[in-house]
């Protein structure tokens, strides 16, 4: 089904796209929001129905009549928010598409500031956002700021900010504008990653989107006048929420294999980190699980609960992934999970002991001056190397 109301301008600057699924009472607010927009920037809104049966219909089809502004409604018969984005910018006239979703209500000035921001600095291929929590929502002490990621809020602060893969911090799909020129280079959202039936987990598709700007070289910008505010439904500050949506979300970013592409510094890196893994996740990871268990464990001892609790949703995170490699490792494993392990094992130890025999050579040519001076650099640049690709930095890219 696809509907219109008023006559589509005829060259909208701005086609802001919303996703909607039977969320009929989020989606007005969400809608009035979007047409009551100061300025004179002509934009057109595409609703897209990923199969409500609420009477999401008749509210778009409603605000649609009373509106003066060209609104268009389709219906998506394919389940995802990934589908119903990609029907959305299939729809849009504009060479810029602005995403927000559908319990998020938009500031007045949202479509000049988006607009603003890609006129102004054409370098950029997309831009986003603040998503801020709705504030008469009552925040439990535990629920810091550490812990947005879960309500789908963001807000990296008062600065306009590169991302790139040099700084790879991602916008939420929620608040987001993209040139259709970078969607034709590197492709459209897609639906491996998107939300599953069943999850609280809100997909991944707008990650893994950002992803391959990134590989691309390519870049987008934060802009902290760009808000959206969005609603907090009373499930989502419970702590059972929260374990289960980090459980979810570190299955997903294994399957893009998020931690392998990030170095130490947080930058995006151009091949993935391989060298010496077990069960398919690399031995850094088993790491961070330790580390994070036991400060959750300390944590709880000293009796700072949101400090505890933010160390059990990484461990839930890590325990996610690293099951999610093993099992999608399986098939390269014909001798199982026991020969894999001794070869591991062996494996660590001939790195130590490289890395003690590196060491200990450059300590003989400082004491003894026995080795030559082009062997210590040598021996100097391999135990350097070998600290370095140990890889135990936390991730850029905040879950």
């Amino acid at each position: 089904m696809d509907a219109t109301s008023t006559p589509r301008p005829a060259d909208p600057a701005i086609s802001v796209v919303i996703p909607t699924y039977n969320r009929r009472d989020n989606l007005a607010a969400a809608l009035r929001s979007v047409l009551m927009q100061d300025g004179d920037v002509p934009y057109e809104v595409v609703v897209v129905d990923n199969n409500s049966t609420d009477g999401t219909a008749e509210v778009v089809l409603q605000y649609a009549e009373e509106s003066s502004r060209h609104v268009r409604y389709f219906r998506e018969g394919r389940q995802g928010a990934a589908h119903a984005r990609n029907a959305g910018l299939a729809l849009a006239s504009a060479s810029l598409i602005a995403f927000v979703d559908d319990d998020v209500r938009v500031a007045r000035d949202w479509v000049t500031t988006t607009w603003r921001a890609l006129t102004d600095n054409p370098d950029v291929d997309y831009v986003g956002g603040r998503v801020l929590p709705d504030p008469t929502a009552h925040r439990p002490s535990w629920l810091t700021d550490g812990h947005w990621s879960p309500l789908a809020i963001l807000d990296y602060g008062d600065s306009p900010r590169y991302i790139s893969a040099a700084d790879p911090c991602v916008m939420l799909g929620a608040n987001l504008a993209i040139r259709r020129a970078i969607l034709d280079r590197v492709g459209q959202f897609v639906a491996a990653f998107q939300h599953l039936r069943n999850t609280v987990c809100g997909g991944a598709e707008d990650h893994e989107l950002q992803l391959r700007i990134w590989a691309a070289g390519g870049r987008g910008l934060y802009v902290p006048d760009m808000v959206v505010t969005a609603d907090i439904p009373p499930e989502r500050l419970t702590k059972r929420y929260h374990r289960r949506w980090h459980s979810e979300h570190g299955i997903l970013c294994s399957r893009m294999r998020v931690e392998e592409m990030i170095g130490n510094s947080g930058e995006l890196l151009p091949d993935r980190q391989d060298d010496l893994q077990l069960f398919g996740a690399p031995a850094w990871l088993f790491r961070r699980w330790l580390r994070a268990f036991s400060q959750c464990l300390l944590q709880g001892i000293r009796g700072h609960e949101a400090l505890m609790f933010a160390h059990e949703t990484r461990v839930r995170y890590y325990t996610n992934y690293i099951r999610t490699r093993f099992r999608d490792t399986q098939s390269q494993r014909p001798d199982g999970w026991r020969g894999e392990l001794g070869r591991f094992v062996i494996a660590l130890l001939k790195k130590k002991l490289r890395l003690y025999a590196g060491v200990a050579a450059s300590s003989q040519t400082r004491t003894h001056g026995d080795i030559s001076p082009s062997a210590a650099v040598a021996a100097s640049h391999l135990a350097h190397a070998e600290q370095a690709r140990v890889h135990d930095g936390s991730s850029a890219l905040e879950h």
